[in-house]
């Protein structure tokens, strides 16, 4: 009851925004993520869901997982009449949590290998039942030997899971290292932007996180970065405003009237980038002087 309630709580503001601006919900959450996957299957980005999870579970950080909770429900199948379930409504929330977020991975029209994480540790979470009650069928003199066998399969399932990434290890210095951190690289790149962009400084690019890290504006039209900026060009010219959207057709029309001191590119793939090089920098590129950042962007600031 108190996670529904919570629940209730704070969908309140999510659901009292959505009443605002309905058309521009739909918009947002259906329509453009449809244009979006249209794109990614023209261009052939794409993933057969089916395949994608095939391979991901079958890869031995993921099937260790797939091991355990077959293991597990055996188990309590098997032992189901010595078993007992004191909170059977934390076991069946742990599992509906797990499932629920397979299904929110396949709701997307396009797929990716990063929404099947979301899943993991909720099924991790969920070892934590079948483990408490085999191990209340032993007792401190004599453990039961199901509770054994799980542990035991757990701690090598984790060790296998760590030996088939053995990267994941060499990353661990660098948690030592908070200035090789990507945030904080990032962040001072943004800095030395923002230092020597001249007023107003307004930049144009599809990396808005680049301009707002180093205290400079960005063009709200291309705030949410490529996503709508792929398919804006699908949408009617209504559709446009109530979204406050640019595709490369209009880019051109957005800075006629203020025209951005500096041109972030090099983030994104070459031909969604032309459009920006071809409206701002082209026509005058003398005026302009570029800079390549190490591991970063190429900036274009007006002299």
């Amino acid at each position: 009851m108190p996670f529904l309630i919570a629940a209730v709580i704070v969908s309140i503001w999510p659901i009292w925004t959505i009443a605002q601006a309905p058309r521009a919900f739909f918009l947002n959450l259906f329509w453009i993520p449809m244009l979006y996957s249209e794109w990614l299957h023209q261009i052939g980005m794409v993933y057969n869901k089916y395949d994608l999870i095939l391979s991901s579970i079958t890869k031995p950080g993921y099937f260790v997982l797939v091991i355990i909770a077959a293991y597990l429900c055996i188990i309590l199948i098997w032992q189901r009449r010595k078993l007992t379930v004191s909170n059977k409504k934390g076991l069946i929330l742990a599992v509906l949590l797990a499932l629920t977020f397979f299904i929110i991975a396949f709701i997307p029209p396009t797929m990716w290998k990063q929404y099947l994480a979301m899943p993991a540790p909720f099924i991790i979470i969920s070892f934590a039942f079948p483990l408490l009650y085999l191990r209340k069928l032993g007792d401190s003199t004599s453990p039961n030997k199901h509770f054994n066998t799980a542990s035991a399969l757990v701690a090598g399932c984790v060790l296998m899971a760590v030996a088939s990434l053995p990267v994941v290890l060499h990353r661990v210095p660098r948690l030592f290292n908070a200035q090789s951190w990507v945030p904080i690289r990032l962040h001072k790149i943004s800095e030395g932007i923002g230092e020597k962009t001249k007023s107003p400084k307004l930049i144009l690019t599809l990396a808005p996180l680049f301009a707002l890290e180093g205290g400079c504006d960005i063009y709200t039209e291309l705030s949410c970065g490529p996503f709508a900026y792929r398919v804006a060009d699908c949408l009617s010219a209504w559709n446009l405003d109530i979204t406050h959207t640019a595709g490369p057709r209009t880019l051109e029309k957005l800075i006629e009237k203020s025209p951005p001191t500096v041109v972030i590119l090099g983030v994104e793939p070459e031909f969604l980038e032309a459009p920006l090089f071809e409206a701002a920098i082209k026509p005058d590129s003398e005026k302009w002087e570029r800079k390549i950042y190490e591991n970063g962007p190429v900036v274009y600031f007006r002299r």
